[in-house]
């Protein structure tokens, strides 16, 4: 983020993390829980944007969302379940520098009509 007088916009509860070198905000990724199973990611790379509509994991991650009630994959790489199974859905949780992040359900996911 740049600009002037940014304390204005930024909140207190921020945490920071060291990014990558590189031309990206990009980090790596210790590990990712899911249900009750952890991923070692290897040292796998996230890069953070705010405006995608889609987070792009490891393979064997992928593997664990087939367990996730209800889902199930489209041919365009996403995975889809129908709305009433949506509280269901597990938090993913990211570790980055020993701290953990959480993602609820309501944040990685998007309500889509299907006619």
């Amino acid at each position: 983020m740049t600009g002037d007088k940014l304390e204005q916009l930024l909140s207190t509860d921020v945490t920071y993390v060291n990014v990558v070198d590189g031309t990206y905000c990009e980090t790596r990724v210790d590990r990712i829980f899911v249900f009750n199973k952890t991923f070692s990611t290897q040292d796998h790379r996230m890069m953070f944007d705010t405006v995608a509509n889609g987070i792009y994991l490891p393979r064997s991650i992928h593997m664990a969302a087939k367990e996730f009630p209800g889902i199930r994959k489209q041919k365009n790489r996403a995975y889809v379940s129908a709305f009433e199974s949506w509280p269901f859905l597990p938090p993913v949780a990211f570790q980055i520098q020993a701290i953990t992040f959480k993602i609820l359900p309501k944040l990685y996911t998007k309500q889509e009509t299907v006619f």
